[in-house]
């Protein structure tokens, strides 16, 4: 009797494991098995498994433990899988990720459906200008769970007035899987109640990221900007921000003054003394709350500088090598996945003459600044070697 019901035992064992081949390799034929699967492994996770690649997987999960998830090497085709299932517009073109305002939003009912909601940024690109904020969102607006607003929104400096409400009507569509950033470089300048203002509007575990370059060389990059946004028919749109510039014929007479010290209140020459505003942030926000990326890295070793930052920011990691192509014209690295495409060069540099006298004037004012925000920060940035 009991040998009976072994065998019976056994039996259905047997037909069990038989369906399961049988609905498998059903599924396979009809194509289903060929393409991107999404599997739950509980509540708030999800695994993507590629067919018949065990070595290929990567992780979407709540944020708290995203640090150590991370994606494979993708296709574009499998890029914009993710992408779509993690937002809620359409994604087509292969371009289209690049800019969520070039993709159709999802209808009324899918978007209730994934809990579509525009969401205030998780964190913000507060600067420092001309050092690369630009390029450095491009870049990061890529990362699967990562959307950026575009442009540069100027809520806390010139559009308080307007209230939370408009400021959030400018975010984009998302999941909560993603993090919304906005950047406006003027916000680590001015005004100076921006970071009360975050710490009160946004959250007071919003995170801070600022890239940071040679100031002396910022300076130079920052009085040529000025001066054609101020030529041009931006200049109207720019000046509806409040600033503290002063702009003379040359580089030279807007930052030395006739006695010829350095006129170190004009905006050209404070926006550099970073520590300044380092510090102003600091009573609002903790250093494990803000991340400074050093610019020169930004250039030469992106891909390391790209994966500091996922850690900060804690999402999955998603940049390497194979993301990015050095330019030997422009001398910066340019985006090659999931479309090929080269931000404007990343600045901080003088492509102009300036008198080298004042440029040595300058570097040693910023000297005791640049070391006490290496102290500070506990980093050694590469513009702020020592000679």
């Amino acid at each position: 009797m009991e040998s009976r019901h072994f065998g019976i035992r056994n039996l259905t064992i047997l037909v069990v494991c038989a369906s399961f081949v049988l609905l498998y390799v059903i599924f396979d034929n009809v194509g289903l098995g060929k393409h991107l699967k999404q599997l739950s492994v509980g509540k708030g996770t999800s695994i993507f498994l590629k067919q018949n690649d065990s070595s290929f997987s990567h992780f979407t999960a709540k944020r708290t433990s995203n640090i150590n998830s991370f994606y494979g090497r993708l296709n574009v085709a499998d890029y914009l899988q993710i992408r779509s299932n993690n937002s809620f517009y359409s994604l087509t073109d292969p371009a289209s990720p690049f800019s969520f305002r070039k993709a159709t939003l999802l209808p009324d009912v899918e978007r209730k459906l994934r809990g579509c909601r525009k969401r205030l940024p998780e964190f913000v690109i507060i600067g420092a200008k001309k050092c690369g904020t630009g390029a450095l969102s491009y870049f990061l607006n890529i990362h699967p769970d990562i959307a950026w607003t575009g442009g540069e929104i100027h809520f806390f400096d010139a559009n308080y007035d307007k209230g939370l409400s408009w400021y959030t009507q400018r975010m984009p569509y998302t999941t909560a899987k993603q993090l919304v950033f906005e950047k406006t470089p003027k916000y680590f300048v001015f005004p100076h109640d921006v970071p009360r203002k975050m710490y009160t509007d946004l959250s007071p575990k919003v995170k801070i990221v600022l890239i940071l370059c040679d100031p002396t060389h910022r300076a130079v990059s920052d009085f040529f900007h000025e001066l054609h946004i101020r030529s041009s028919t931006k200049g109207i749109e720019a000046s509806r921000i409040p600033n503290h510039y002063f702009l003379a014929s040359t580089f030279v007479e807007s930052v030395m003054e006739k006695s010829g010290n350095l006129n170190y209140y004009n905006e050209l020459i404070d926006t550099g003394i970073y520590i300044k505003h380092v510090l102003r942030w600091l009573e609002y926000f903790p250093p494990s709350q803000i991340h400074a990326v050093d610019a020169e890295l930004f250039k030469s070793d992106i891909v390391s500088e790209m994966q500091r930052l996922e850690k900060f920011l804690e999402v999955p990691a998603y940049f390497n090598a194979s993301h990015f192509h050095f330019n030997p014209e422009s001398k910066v690295y340019c985006l090659t996945f999931p479309i090929k495409i080269c931000p404007s060069a990343v600045h901080g540099g003088t492509s102009r003459t300036v008198d080298e006298q004042v440029l040595r004037v300058l570097g040693e004012f910023y000297r005791p600044y640049n070391r006490h925000l290496s102290k500070l920060l506990n980093r050694d940035f590469t513009w702020n070697k020592e000679t």
